[in-house]
């Protein structure tokens, strides 16, 4: 058993324990990514899309954003949903600090990279999810746009991951 179905099968006995009351605040791993902004770079989402020459992807970036929001919205108060959250957060930001940040990628290896070690590998790691818990690959581009938005990844070389 890994720690997504381990977190899985608790967010299923949360959800039907109805034990969304006792979380009043964010796990500090997701807090971080959720609140703490790096101050060294102000750009907001569009500008970090069209920055890297991605505007064509704004329209679709705020819509997987505002599902990722949502279902962030609808987990925060499991704390094993907020685990799995951060997990899948973590796993973004370190792709993005070591695998494209300052690698010279084209747009297309960018893509590959987001596509490969992101979106289906999160999507394969999460297996069949459960009855309270699935994402799908829209949720997942969310996740990648919502830590762009909150600056822990770019596209472009001003990357500050």
């Amino acid at each position: 058993m890994n720690q997504i179905t381990t977190l899985l099968e608790c967010l299923s006995k949360e959800i039907s324990a109805d034990e969304k009351e006792a979380i009043k605040e964010f796990a500090s791993d997701l807090y971080l990514y959720v609140h703490q902004r790096d101050e060294e770079d102000p750009d907001t989402l569009d500008t970090k899309l069209e920055s890297a020459n991605r505007q064509e992807e704004l329209s679709h970036a705020n819509r997987t954003l505002e599902r990722f929001t949502m279902l962030l919205e609808k987990y925060q108060h499991f704390p094993s949903g907020q685990k799995l959250l951060a997990f899948f957060l973590s796993h973004i930001h370190d792709v993005f600090t070591f695998q494209i940040k300052g690698k010279n990628l084209s747009d297309s290896e960018i893509d590959d990279v987001i596509r490969t070690q992101i979106v289906e590998k999160i999507i394969a790691d999460m297996g069949n999810g459960s009855v309270h818990f699935t994402i799908n690959a829209n949720h997942v581009r969310g996740m990648v746009y919502f830590l762009a938005d909150r600056c822990y990844v770019r596209w472009d070389d001003k990357c500050s991951a």
